[in-house]
């Protein structure tokens, strides 16, 4: 009879750590938090994936060696700009930034229509940078803030 109680306690004990175990396995896997990452994923998009249509620039181009200060310049569409300017970033290889600027609309800035663009944009390189490659990074003005109105491009350069 002892033996029928034991066994019959470790059934138990073994059915319940079965269905213990299946729910911790489930929590860990449950699609619905996957789904809702993904969908937080889409909703921000990723800075440099940019429409082509938004900004267009023709100088300098990518891949070529740039003076310092570089001249920027190109077309973007209206709303890129904020208050007639956006931001621009100079960094060296390794993502640090070394030169900072505005680029400043060449006309009315209040259109969805391309808006001419200059800047320019000086840079302090190190002198012990292994590698004379940067990017040159224009980013759409975003005063709001909010994640899903950014928007940038980088353009590969090469250092003097």
């Amino acid at each position: 009879m002892k033996l029928v109680y034991v066994s019959l306690v470790v059934v138990i004990i073994f059915i319940v750590g079965v269905f213990t175990f299946s729910n911790y396995l489930d929590f860990n896997t449950n699609t619905d938090n996957d789904t809702k990452s993904t969908e937080i994923e889409e909703e921000t998009p990723n800075v440099d994936e940019v429409d082509e249509d938004l900004i267009l620039v023709t100088n300098p181009e990518p891949n070529t060696v740039v003076d310092n200060p570089i001249t920027i310049t190109g077309e973007a569409r209206g709303y890129w700009f904020f208050e007639a300017s956006f931001p621009i970033v100079v960094t060296d290889w390794k993502g640090l930034i070394i030169g900072e600027g505005y680029a400043t609309a060449d006309s009315d800035w209040m259109t969805e229509d391309y808006v001419p663009f200059t800047a320019t944009v000086s840079y302090d390189l190190p002198a012990d940078t292994p590698y004379m490659r940067g990017y040159l990074i224009l980013m759409k003005d975003n005063p709001s803030g909010l994640p899903e109105h950014d928007a940038a491009i980088d353009i590969p350069i090469l250092f003097e």
